[in-house]
Order: structure tokens, then C-alpha cells, then sequence
């Protein structure tokens, strides 16, 4: 392998800028077999290229449009005229904000986490464990949801 290196810095020496390129060990690569299939390299290749090349294209099509544009239309607008403030009838009104969304939000992650490394848990027997992570998600996502129906009811009751 290293003769081939070699021989081949050589050539590429003679040929100019490729010289210093063949000094960089792990440049060279393998040629691939007869029978390799290039399949999946081709659709990692087409994953990868595709949505630049979408970018890229939304892109310059943008800039076309903005080139068209008359600098008059691009600046700030006039102020629009405000609109009344709606009044709304007695005994309609929004529920008060709570950060109940984000405690369910947790424990459904932590239930995540749980079902994925369940071999963390606490064996009872050799059938029986408990995934200690699920368990715990579980928890705070019942703590999340007995609460947040909690809150409603207690400002249901006020009105």
C-alpha cells in the first residue's frame, strides 16, 4: 500500500499542484470493488446536495424578484389606524396563564428518555423491573395534567 503511495506522489509531483497532496497520509482510498453496490451512496449523495441545491435555487429566484422591485416600494409603511379594542359580554373571559403546558411537555420528554433506556431500573424479581426514568416521567406528566385541570376548575369557581 505505502509503495503505491509513493509511486503515485511521484507522478503527481511531476504534474504539478497534486504533488503536495499525496504527501497527507489517508488521502489515498481503496478503488471499490466489482460487485459494491453505490445505491445507498447515491441516495445519501442526492439527501445531502438536494435540499442545498433547493436553497440555493429559492435563492437566486428571490433575488431575481427583488431585483425587479422599485426601491419605492421597499421601506416602512404608514401607520395603519388602530382598530377599537373589542368589549366582550360579562361572564366571557380567557383562563388565566399556567405553566402546566410545560410541565406535561417535561414529563412527556422524560417518558421519552424512559422508554428508550429502560434497561435503567430497579429489578423486583427476574421477570419484574421498574424502568426508574418512565416511572418518573409518568409522575411529573400526572402532576403536569391533575394540575392544569386543578387550575381550571378553581378559576371556573371564582366567576
Amino acid at each position: 500500500m505505502s509503495q503505491r503511495i509513493l509511486a503515485w506522489s511521484r507522478q503527481a509531483a511531476r504534474r504539478g499542484w497534486l504533488g503536495g497532496l499525496a504527501l497527507v497520509p489517508g488521502v489515498g482510498q481503496e478503488a471499490a470493488a466489482a460487485g459494491v453496490d453505490l445505491g445507498p451512496l447515491l441516495i445519501v449523495a442526492v439527501a445531502l446536495l438536494g435540499p442545498i441545491l433547493l436553497g440555493l435555487g429559492i435563492a437566486f429566484i428571490s433575488w431575481l424578484i427583488s431585483r425587479g422591485t422599485p426601491p419605492a416600494v421597499v421601506g416602512p409603511q404608514p401607520p395603519k389606524p388602530t382598530k377599537p379594542r373589542e368589549t366582550l359580554p360579562p361572564g366571557v373571559h380567557l383562563p388565566p396563564p399556567s405553566s402546566r403546558p410545560l410541565v406535561l411537555a417535561l414529563g412527556t420528554t422524560v417518558i421519552s428518555f424512559g422508554i428508550v433506556l429502560r434497561g435503567l431500573a430497579i429489578p423486583i424479581t427476574d421477570e419484574i423491573s421498574i424502568p426508574i426514568i418512565l416511572v418518573l416521567g409518568l409522575l411529573i406528566f400526572a402532576w403536569g395534567l391533575f394540575g392544569w385541570i386543578r387550575d381550571d376548575y378553581r378559576a371556573a369557581d371564582k366567576h
